[in-house]
């Protein structure tokens, strides 16, 4: 598994000089001297180690570049550390702790393709609801002629996140963005490597690992929450991308998770 390490509270010296070597870090506060319910959300660079609070509430993400697949959220990590530092909403609060507490569970030192899976998703979730939050595709620059490329498909899995349970129609999605299906197939394939149709399907499988580890909801009961009619329709598109069957996914995280500990590192 690519580099991850997670620190809670102080870093100890021993640790700080390993940490400093990652490209980025994300500093999440759950509460802290906020408002009952909200958080704390900060994005560093690796070198800013030493700036980081020491408060026992936070909770510190390091991580490489090599997690982040989308170049536009590459170019923003880039473009905000250092600089990027909010509060969250209750609800935004909770959401990002959940991530985290995902990514405590299920980062370790041995290779594993469901955890790593699950820990490049969550990742990449998490930088997402950063961008989104913030509203800073559109004054991100990565360069022409490929940045009109790159924003039409941000857009789109955007929306696809925000619609996927309701709409897995294509067609939907170029009304929605008022661009016709070739020139968002271009898009896509420029920046994900994929056509449309799967990123369809990839956002529908990141949503679905996250309900067979996070939650005990019947693999029946998620294939509805996913908007399918039929569970036989939704177990086969998940075996066909992850090579096994919903109920043997779950088996497997099941049997990987570990006890959190305060520090947790995978490389």
């Amino acid at each position: 598994m690519k580099r991850i390490q997670i620190v809670r509270g102080k870093i100890s010296t021993d640790t700080m000089a390993a940490c400093s070597t990652y490209d980025f870090i994300i500093s999440f506060r759950e509460q802290g001297t906020l408002r009952r319910g909200e958080g704390q959300i900060s994005l560093h660079r690796g070198q800013e180690v030493d700036r980081l609070a020491e408060d026992a509430q936070v909770y510190h993400v390091f991580f490489d570049a090599v997690h982040i697949s989308d170049p536009l959220e590459l170019a923003f990590l880039h473009q905000e550390a250092g600089r990027l530092s909010f509060a969250v909403s209750q609800l935004e609060s909770a959401y990002l702790a959940q991530l985290i507490f995902t990514l405590l569970h299920h980062i370790g030192p041995e290779e594993n393709p469901v955890n790593t899976l699950l820990v490049h998703n969550v990742i990449e979730q998490i930088v997402l609801t950063l961008m989104v939050r913030t509203d800073k595709p559109q004054g991100i620059t990565v360069g022409r002629p490929l940045q009109s490329a790159h924003e039409t498909a941000h857009r789109y899995l955007s929306f696809i996140k925000n619609h996927v349970r309701e709409h897995k129609n294509v067609s939907y999605y170029c009304l929605k963005l008022g661009v016709p299906a070739k020139a968002l197939a271009q898009a896509t394939k420029i920046t994900y490597g994929c056509t449309p149709k799967e990123l369809i399907h990839r956002e529908l499988m990141r949503i679905a690992t996250e309900y067979l580890v996070l939650t005990t909801m019947s693999v029946k009961q998620i294939a509805y929450t996913l908007g399918f009619e039929e569970n036989n329709n939704f177990s086969a598109l998940f075996k066909r991308h992850t090579g096994i069957t919903p109920r043997a996914f779950r088996e497997r995280a099941t049997a990987s998770a570990v006890p959190a500990p305060e520090e947790h590192v995978a490389s």
